[in-house]
C-alpha cells in the first residue's frame, strides 16, 4: 500500500530547473523511501503548469508511470471531491488538492507530499491533519528515482540507487531531466 500522497509542486519543481523547490524536489525523490501515489487531476495540474516545455511534460509523464503509483479511482470520488470544494469553497479549493485529500481519506494516509500550505488547513476523518513531509524534510525515498527509465537518470557514481523492478543498482540522474527544455 502506498505510504504518501504527492502534489504537482513537488512533480513540477522537479521539472523546473528554475522552481525555487527544485533543489529540495530533488532531495526528496532522491532520499525517499516510501511508495508514493498520485492521481490523473495531479498530474494534468503539472502538466499544464510545465506548459512552458513540451519536453519537460514529456518527461513528467514518462518518469511518472514507472515511478508513481496513479491512483485510477478518482471518478467514484467525484461526489466526495465535489462536497470537498464546497467545504473549502473559502481557501479557495482547486480540484488536484482536493482530490489527494479524498484519495488519502480512501488509502487512509496522513503524509502528503506539497509545496501548498493548504495542506495545513485541510482535513481526514476525525479532524486528523496531514502531515506535509516535503515541507518538512521528513522523508527518504529511493522508490522514486529507482526506475526502469534510467536513461532518464544519470548522477555521480559515487550515487547509487536500487531498482525495485529488477533490484540491480541503477544510475541516478538528474544531469539532462531536469534543464529547462524550450517548447
Amino acid at each position: 500500500m502506498p505510504g504518501i500522497v504527492v502534489d504537482a509542486g513537488p512533480l513540477i519543481a522537479l521539472f523546473d530547473r528554475d522552481d525555487r523547490h527544485h533543489r529540495r524536489a530533488i532531495e526528496f525523490v532522491r532520499d525517499c523511501r516510501v511508495p508514493p501515489v498520485t492521481n490523473l487531476p495531479v498530474l494534468t495540474e503539472a502538466a499544464f503548469l510545465l506548459r512552458f516545455s513540451a519536453a519537460a511534460q514529456r518527461d513528467l509523464l514518462r518518469w511518472a508511470h514507472p515511478a508513481l503509483d496513479i491512483d485510477a479511482g478518482t471518478a467514484a470520488d467525484l461526489p466526495r471531491i465535489a462536497a470537498l470544494l464546497d467545504k473549502y469553497r473559502d481557501l479557495p479549493a482547486n480540484l488536484a488538492d482536493v482530490s489527494l485529500v479524498v484519495l488519502a481519506e480512501r488509502l487512509r494516509l496522513r503524509r502528503v507530499a506539497s509545496v501548498d500550505r493548504d495542506f495545513a488547513v485541510y482535513r481526514l476523518p476525525r479532524r486528523r491533519w496531514f502531515e506535509n513531509v516535503f515541507l518538512r524534510g521528513w522523508c527518504r525515498l529511493t522508490h522514486l528515482v529507482a526506475c526502469p527509465r534510467a536513461e532518464l537518470f544519470q548522477a555521480p557514481a559515487q550515487q547509487q540507487a536500487t531498482s525495485p523492478c529488477d533490484q540491480k543498482p541503477v544510475p541516478l540522474t538528474t544531469k539532462n531531466l531536469f534543464a529547462r527544455s524550450a517548447p
